[in-house]
Parts: structure tokens; C-alpha cells; sequence
């Protein structure tokens, strides 16, 4: 079984998006699950029953967003499996990291591009330390550069107007090589602090094993002249 967050949220989607779109061609089942933290109620209920705010539309109905999200995001998705749906109360990732005791495997979402882009405190980074099984985290949907809504009206095409657009579209087209260039850059110091991370147990654990071996030659050294003492 898959497990699959879901917030709302663009890149839960696209993990959902991910999910059903996998699940389609291998046939695994699938949990959708939402996190939430639950209100307080401070208006106990009438003697009648009725809920104190039940005429409150400004309140949450988890189960009726998961439901209305995971629709939305099947109906784009061709063969597209059931998705069971799960609503609990408690912080997201201690929620997931439950879930996930029972699945095979857990989809989370990310805001960023790369894992090693991940905040160490964030959901992302907490389930992949934490989660007993293997983890998915989803990037964002691409985005297209450059595309502008098309207008409709009487004013003709200048040659100003062609020379503005081109200026735009190189604008935007040296803003995605800079924003490239620092996910880049980005990558390459996680990956150097990683290295580095290795490296320094590895000299750590070759300098106490050089330890032990000095403790040991002395001992013996020790012994030696108390025998021939």
C-alpha cells in the first residue's frame, strides 16, 4: 500500500498526482491522508443536540477538503485506482510516520526542487529520517517561463511591441538560468557537506582504531618486562 499526504497544497497534489499515476500501472492500493489539528470547542452543545456552530461555514471540515482534493486530482489521471481517505488529528509528520508503519511506501510533497534543498526541521526532512519504509518526496510541477495570457483586442502589432516582448522573454529567460544556476549551486554544497560529513567519521574511526592499537602494543610492551622482571 501506498500512503500519500495531502494538505491542500500544490505539491501534495502533484504527489497525489505522482501516486494515482504509479498506482494506475502496478496496481497498488492507496490511503490519502490529511493531518490536521483539531479546534478547541469552548460552547458546550445545546440540550437539543445541535452543535453549538453548525451554522459556522468558517470551520474546517477536513474530511469533506480531502475528499473534494482527491477527486479533483483523480479526474485528471487516466485509470486513475480508489483512494481511501484518512483524516487525523495531530502534527503532520508524526501522522505520516504512523502511517507509514503500515505501508510500503509513504509520497510526500516538497515545495523545493531537490531533497538536499529540504529545511532540516520540515515534514520532508523528518520523514525521511524517521519513516520505516521508503520515502517518495515529490517536487513541484515545472513551471513554463515566459508564457503570457493571450489578450484580445483591436490594437495592431507594432514592431515596439515585438522588440518588448523579446526583451521580456530574455529577462525571463536569464532570471530561470540564474535561479538554475543557484538550485545548482545549492546541490553541489550539500553534496561537498555530505563528503565532507564522511570523511570526518572515517578519520575519526581510523584515529581510534590507531588508538586502541597503541594501547594495546603498550600493554603488551608492559607485560613483557614484568615477565622478564
Amino acid at each position: 500500500m501506498i500512503v500519500v499526504g495531502v494538505d491542500g497544497s500544490a505539491p501534495s497534489r502533484e504527489a497525489l498526482r505522482w501516486t494515482l499515476t504509479r498506482a494506475a500501472r502496478t496496481g497498488e492500493a492507496v490511503e490519502a491522508t490529511m493531518a490536521w489539528l483539531h479546534e478547541p470547542e469552548s460552547a458546550a452543545a445545546t440540550a437539543t443536540g445541535v452543535h453549538p456552530h453548525a451554522g459556522d461555514h468558517r470551520r474546517r471540515h477536513p474530511a469533506r477538503e480531502l475528499h473534494a482534493v482527491v477527486e479533483d486530482v483523480r479526474a485528471s489521471v487516466p485509470g486513475a485506482p480508489p483512494v481511501s481517505e484518512a483524516t487525523v488529528v495531530g502534527d503532520t509528520d508524526a501522522v505520516l510516520l504512523r502511517a507509514a508503519r503500515q505501508a510500503d511506501l509513504l509520497v510526500i510533497g516538497s515545495r523545493r526542487h531537490h531533497p538536499a534543498e529540504a529545511l532540516p526541521g520540515g515534514v520532508a526532512a523528518r520523514c525521511l529520517r524517521h519513516a520505516p519504509c521508503p520515502v517518495v518526496v515529490v517536487p513541484p510541477a515545472p513551471r513554463v517561463a515566459g508564457r503570457e495570457p493571450r489578450r484580445c483586442g483591436s490594437a495592431a502589432r507594432t514592431p515596439e511591441h515585438g522588440q518588448a516582448r523579446r526583451g521580456r522573454s530574455k529577462e525571463v529567460g536569464m532570471g530561470t538560468s540564474v535561479k538554475a544556476r543557484r538550485r545548482a549551486v545549492a546541490t553541489g554544497v550539500a553534496e561537498v557537506t555530505f563528503l565532507w560529513a564522511a570523511v570526518g567519521c572515517v578519520l575519526a574511526l581510523v584515529q581510534g582504531l590507531l588508538h586502541m592499537a597503541r594501547k594495546r602494543l603498550r600493554l603488551g610492551l608492559v607485560r613483557r618486562t614484568a615477565r622478564r622482571g
